[in-house]
C-alpha cells in the first residue's frame, strides 16, 4: 500500500515538473520573441 503511494507521488512529480518545465520554456521563448521584436522596431 505505502509502496503504491509512493510510486503515485513519484508520477505525480514527474508530471508536474515536466509541466513546469515545459511551460518554462515556452515562456522563455515568447519573451525572446518579443524582445526581438522590440530590436527591430
Amino acid at each position: 500500500m505505502i509502496y503504491n503511494l509512493t510510486l503515485h507521488l513519484n508520477d505525480t512529480l514527474f508530471v508536474s515538473s515536466a509541466l513546469v518545465t515545459a511551460t518554462v520554456f515556452v515562456f522563455i521563448s515568447l519573451v525572446k520573441e518579443k524582445r526581438d521584436e522590440r530590436k527591430r522596431a
